[in-house]
């Protein structure tokens, strides 16, 4: 192949693979078995979450003013995903963050627990919604505000392949230090920020499971042993009932 050619496509492949979207990492996930994605693998956080981040609409957990529309409260939410079983996976939870500094909110525009362009490392959703999405706040980390209208400019301007993921505020699940009134972490995806709301409140919740939920569930070292025993038992009964056999003739 001539050295041009092999340049330009050279070229290409460069092109192609940095205009990838962000979530070319998401690994999809049939998890009940009928052919439909129920599910999609983080493979570079290590986390699965529900293909559907409303799936709470509708449910009995679904206590918010607007009945069937998927927002609730705090209690609510933890309540549902904790209960939520997709074929064989359960262990579901909200999405968690690691509190940074002192105790509590520490607000600013880049790194931090608290306000913008927060710690991806430290954040789940966040590592979702800036790392595998894509999206940004709506200030920069200079603290400037970016021009433009939630959802189109800056905000959940990408949802992936998710259904039902909403320009709005996600619950999460880490509990906030002692409040006088009580408190909870969110997640705005419609502003990129992350604070603390208090627990009746009514906003959205989104599932993840930690790991691949379509992993088989390895068996417990306890049931193994178990059986291992009963197999040398029954060996050893049937060695002894032969061995007898053989005297008596």
């Amino acid at each position: 192949m001539p050295l041009s050619l092999r340049s330009s496509l050279a070229a290409l492949l460069l092109t192609t693979f940095a205009t990838l979207p962000a979530h070319a990492a998401l690994q999809a996930r049939d998890l009940d078995g009928n052919g439909l994605t129920d599910a999609w693998y983080d493979n570079a956080h290590g986390l699965t979450w529900l293909a559907d981040a409303n799936a709470a609409a509708g449910s009995d957990f679904d206590n918010g003013s607007n009945g069937g529309d998927g927002r609730m409260t705090l209690p609510a939410a933890n309540f549902w995903a904790s209960s939520l079983v997709v074929g064989q996976a359960a262990g579901w939870r909200l999405p968690t963050l690691v509190d940074l500094g002192t105790p509590g909110c520490n607000a600013g525009y880049s790194g931090t627990d608290c306000g913008y362009n927060v710690s991806t490392a430290a954040s789940e959703m966040a590592a979702m919604f800036h790392d595998v999405l894509g999206n940004r706040s709506a200030y920069d980390t200079a603290g400037q505000a970016r021009p433009g209208i939630s959802g189109i400019d800056y905000g959940l301007v990408n949802a992936g392949p998710f259904v039902n993921l909403k320009n709005d505020a996600y619950w999460l699940g880490t509990p906030y230090p002692s409040h006088t009134t009580p408190t909870g972490w969110s997640f705005f995806t419609l502003s990129g920020r992350q604070m603390p709301f208090a627990y009746s409140a009514e906003m959205f919740a989104w599932a993840v499971h930690d790991g691949d939920a379509a992993a088989p569930v390895p068996e417990p070292a306890s049931a193994w042993l178990l059986a291992t025993g009963l197999m040398s038992g029954g060996l050893l009964a049937f060695a002894a009932r032969a061995w007898r056999r053989r005297l008596d003739r």
